[in-house]
């Protein structure tokens, strides 16, 4: 450091916690059929992120939306969220089943079935 900068100069640092709620973004993102927050880290001085600062979507007023919860992500699963107890995907469809009493989810796996072609009857 003291070969980089010389000893008059200084430099100042500002370090904000990004998780804390006022420092993330609230700008609303499409994901899929599911509305979100940005959630990604405010520029200086502002309520939104840098990408967020100048442009972003409207949301309509005097609608109830339905409540969810992110589910924490997981590697190999894609994105999910928590509606009552209910996982939904990106598309709003459901998923599997969740208890959080009993901390367990339950996933649903469907798999496409192929059905044997009957002969053409007339």
């Amino acid at each position: 450091m003291k070969r980089v900068l010389p000893h008059s100069d200084s430099l100042k640092v500002i370090i904000q916690d990004s998780h804390s709620e006022t420092n993330q973004c609230k700008a609303y993102v499409q994901q899929d059929k599911l509305t979100i927050f940005c959630k990604k880290p405010v520029a200086y001085q502002s309520d939104f992120c840098p990408i967020h600062r100048n442009k972003r979507m409207m949301v309509i007023e005097e609608t109830t939306p339905i409540v969810v919860q992110k589910v924490r992500d997981c590697y190999n699963m894609e994105s999910m969220w928590i509606q009552e107890n209910h996982l939904i995907d990106s598309t709003g469809s459901i998923v599997g089943k969740i208890k959080k009493s009993e901390q367990v989810i339950k996933r649903f796996v469907i798999q496409p079935v192929e059905v044997p072609k009957s002969p053409n009857r007339m």
